[in-house]
């Protein structure tokens, strides 16, 4: 028996129609979103179906350009259902036939696909290292109840997802190009599309005063992008003894946002020092205008 909420329709179609030719006038797929490797049901409605000797056969990508047989669960006259997996994407179609009569013209069926990517949309824009992520996935193929979602080696946990959309959070990575990928259980092709987190990068600095002196704490402004906030520092640079960025003498951040540092802080060794962040254990390239400390 057809499991689908298919029961009233076959209440319904219990009417034989005698010996006449068979026809289809529509056939219902569930899903209607045909899933390459998932196990299709079906309705065919029709006339003319003869219980005893009705065959189906669905058409499509090889091995079934020329037909391949379907397993019918239930027959009546006018209703036949049955369930089919279809491990080719392509478009399919059905054809009926009663024992040796010309069989029916071909109805589609469904077309069964495999995951595909066509949109990425993520929140923030663009991903911050070290901050949540919030990701969602718009394609199709998508299997509601065995999509799996990888960012990197790294699975993902869904927080929803159906035949076109799939949503997921985690915690940014550090910079750079991941594979975001998306695959159905069972079905081998899979999707993949490339993701990439920026590094942290400073835009923008303000000294008061414009000129500190040693050792004396003093206010700065930082603007810039993919800062992650709350998890941002201040470096400064200088030849040869902070070549690789060093943390100011005394720092406290007061404001910081994806997009701004203020506070105060003290450098206690006079010279020029360009300026820089680390963010999230990830650092930004020293901005090329310097500080100068007297």
């Amino acid at each position: 028996m057809l499991r689908t909420g298919y029961g009233l329709l076959i209440a319904s179609t219990m009417i034989s129609t005698g010996a006449q030719g068979q026809s289809i006038d529509r056939i219902w797929a569930k899903p209607n979103s045909c899933i390459r490797g998932k196990v299709i049901e079906f309705a065919i409605l029709g006339t003319g179906f003869d219980p005893g000797t009705a065959k189906a056969q669905y058409f499509g990508a090889s091995p079934c350009q020329n037909g391949c047989a379907l397993k019918l669960d239930e027959s009546f006259p006018e209703l036949l259902t049955g369930r089919v997996k279809i491990d080719s994407d392509g478009e399919y179609s059905i054809a009926i036939q009663n024992g040796d009569n010309v069989p029916t013209p071909q109805k589609p069926l469904c077309v069964v696909t495999s995951p595909k990517i066509s949109q990425i949309l993520t929140r923030p824009d663009p991903p911050i290292a070290g901050m949540k992520l919030e990701l969602t996935l718009v394609g199709s193929g998508f299997d509601p109840d065995s999509a799996a979602v990888s960012l990197g080696s790294e699975p993902l946990m869904w927080k929803s997802r159906n035949y076109n959309v799939i949503s997921s959070e985690t915690i940014a990575p550090r910079p750079g190009i991941y594979n975001l990928s998306i695959s159905n259980i069972g079905d081998p092709a899979g999707a993949v599309q490339s993701l990439e987190i920026p590094l942290p990068q400073v835009t923008a600095f303000v000294a008061n005063p414009n000129a500190p002196t040693r050792g004396v704490p003093f206010s700065f402004l930082i603007s810039g992008e993919n800062f992650a906030t709350n998890l941002t520092t201040v470096l400064v640079y200088r030849q040869p003894d902070c070549r690789v960025g060093c943390i100011p003498d005394f720092i406290q951040i007061t404001k910081s946002t994806a997009t701004f540092l203020s506070g105060r802080m003290t450098v206690r060794s006079p010279g020029q020092f360009a300026i820089g962040v680390r963010s999230a254990g990830s650092l930004s390239s020293p901005y090329p205008e310097f500080l100068t400390i007297h």
